[in-house]
């Protein structure tokens, strides 16, 4: 599965609703640029989208991440997805 959306598609992972070794890659809207970036996106996303599991949707970014599974099309100057019809492609 192709994810559109960091934020969703590692609360879809926490609720169990999507398996993380079925992701090939999360294409996300985010504009990480450093580590200091990366820090504060995961602190706000942990107390908003993961609040159900905060350290878990925290492990699993920075595995999305060290693994390669991360694309961000914005460090590219590239715009991202309009995730308004889902946010997952199979």
């Amino acid at each position: 599965m192709i994810g559109l959306s960091l934020s969703y598609c590692v609360r879809d992972i926490i609720n169990g609703e999507v398996k993380l070794e079925d992701v090939e890659k999360i294409i996300a809207g985010t504009y990480i640029d450093s580590p200091d970036a990366l820090e504060e996106v995961l602190e706000k996303y942990s107390q908003t989208y993961w609040k159900a599991d905060p350290l878990k949707g925290r492990a699993i970014s920075l595995q999305l991440f060290k693994s390669g599974k991360v694309e961000q099309p914005r460090l590219e100057r590239k715009p991202g997805f309009d995730i308004s019809e889902g946010h997952w492609k199979q």
